[in-house]
């Protein structure tokens, strides 16, 4: 595995960027009358005040799931929550992780707005929110010998059947 080179310029914007995200969080989390950590937690948050803190901080780029359910916490309508939270928190994870599939945006070129697209697509064999299938595929072949035997290895798309015939034969 080859190392990287750091880029300073890249990680201040990150830095900057979760900065940013924690602090508007922080700012619906004050809209919605400023609950406790241990408030939220008691209305169903499942997040621990110290992840609470690190990502209202902008120590660390939240999963999506954190956001979203936080959101919900302060009364954040899910209209909002997907055409404004999402594609945010998509730009922020992007940055995390340069290297990686992201998702897009799709330009709407009739009023130049931009529209966010789905950003994946929910895997068949487990349920999660896939941005890059083909790691994911990769991650469900490599944890296939820990795993039960009814979940089988994803074929690799030089593996996939031309038919369905081939399928059931």
């Amino acid at each position: 595995m080859t190392s990287q080179p750091y880029d300073r310029a890249a990680h201040a914007t990150l830095t900057a960027a979760k900065i940013q995200l924690g602090d508007a969080l922080n700012n619906a989390r004050l809209q919605a009358g400023n609950p406790s950590y241990r408030r939220m937690q008691r209305a169903g948050f499942t997040y621990s005040p110290a992840t609470i803190t690190r990502v209202l901080r902008g120590d660390t780029v939240p999963k999506w799931t954190f956001v979203e359910e936080f959101l919900k916490l302060c009364n954040v309508n899910r209209y909002e929550i997907e055409q404004v939270w999402r594609p945010r928190w998509v730009a922020v994870a992007a940055l995390a992780q340069p290297n990686k599939a992201t998702p897009t945006t799709l330009i709407n070129h009739g009023t130049g707005q931009n529209t966010p697209t789905e950003a994946g697509v929910e895997c068949q064999i487990c349920g999660a929110w896939v941005v890059n299938t083909a790691r994911h595929d990769e991650w469900h072949n490599t944890l296939a010998t820990r795993r039960p035997r009814w979940l089988k290895p994803v074929p690799t798309t030089s593996e996939q059947p031309s038919s369905r015939g081939a399928m059931l034969g």
